[in-house]
């Protein structure tokens, strides 16, 4: 994760996405912050994994001949029943009253434009949205940046 801080595009996402979301979760990398690793230690790993097998849904497919008489006893050894929870699969980020601008400089002979816009589209117009997306910067392979 530390060769990440050389990448220079990569920072600069990763620093708008930070400026852009109001939810600090939402502008972090999936696989957390070097920061998170070089502070975690054995105790706050195992504390972490008991706060998620306690409050985050638990997922279990097994597949294969098997009976059923046979899984039933492990998964009532799970650490706590799994109550069923409302899922929410999409966050949506409120549009902000002005324009947040983040500028940075480095002794660098190129630089990087990030721009976040947000589309308020129908759900069914999303397929659009991506294809726009994709047209006006959203890949290294976009046509007209």
């Amino acid at each position: 994760m530390a060769g990440l801080e050389d990448d220079r595009p990569y920072i600069a996402n990763r620093h708008a996405l930070q400026a852009y979301f109001d939810e600090t979760a939402q502008g972090l990398p999936a696989y957390g912050t070097s920061n998170a690793i070089e502070e975690a230690d054995e105790l706050s790993a195992w504390r972490a994994w008991e706060d998620m097998i306690q409050t985050n849904r638990v997922d279990i497919i097994v597949s294969g001949d098997v009976e059923p008489a046979d899984i039933q006893p492990a998964l009532e050894d799970l650490v706590t029943p799994q109550v069923p929870a409302p899922v929410q699969p999409f966050y949506h980020q409120l549009v902000h009253a002005t324009v947040n601008h983040l500028v940075e400089q480095q002794p660098v002979n190129q630089s990087q434009l990030v721009i976040i816009y947000q589309l308020v589209i129908p759900e069914e117009r999303r397929f659009a949205a991506y294809v726009f997306d994709q047209i006006f910067g959203g890949t290294p392979v976009s046509r007209l940046f």
